[in-house]
């Protein structure tokens, strides 16, 4: 018998960067601690994203394809841009760069501090800080994204799940050849 976990830490590649590194340290240092298998998967969106095949110690990491991306791009932008409680994802080019305003809605502006203003005009996903006139965040975070997917308040399209096959290709590949060896 063996055990998959799959590590997810939401907008923080060197958190996860780093337990992985610490997974390798400590299973290098003592043999007889479990090696059950862990699996990183990061967005390709973030240069510090550091891809790993350990298989002495069953430590895995990829970046998801294509380059350049996050997560929520695999799905189509109708998905991404689903109402939830009046909330959803929005998309950096959605903004105007300089006035950090909705090209749709005038009264909708991006907020928050330079990392999220930076996101206007920009083809990233915005989770946060977006405002319509009486101070209202309208912006649904990644994770509530993620959570209506797996509860299907979000259906999702045939076509976008075809665009998940090399994610679960990766782990299928790592799981059948723990089975193995």
């Amino acid at each position: 018998m063996f055990v998959i976990q799959i590590l997810s830490f939401e907008n923080n590649v060197s958190k996860l960067n780093k337990l992985l590194d610490s997974y390798i340290e400590a299973r290098t240092i003592d043999n007889n601690l479990s090696k059950s298998v862990r699996i990183g998967i990061f967005d390709s969106d973030d240069s510090k994203a550091k891809a790993r095949f350990d298989n002495e110690n069953k430590i895995y990491s990829f970046l998801i394809q294509p380059n350049d991306i996050s997560t929520e791009f695999l799905y189509s932008e109708n998905e991404i841009k689903s109402q939830i409680d009046g909330k959803r994802l929005f998309i950096g080019t959605e903004f105007n760069e300089k006035t950090k305003r909705l090209k749709e809605n005038s009264f909708i502006n991006l907020g928050g501090d330079n990392n999220n203003l930076n996101k206007a005009g920009r083809n990233v996903i915005v989770d946060s800080d977006v405002y319509n006139e009486e101070g209202i965040n309208l912006a649904l975070t990644k994770e509530k994204f993620a959570q209506q997917i797996y509860y299907k308040e979000i259906i999702i399209s045939d076509e976008s799940l075809c665009n998940f096959r090399h994610i679960f290709s990766k782990i299928s590949g790592y799981i059948n050849k723990e089975q193995w060896l």
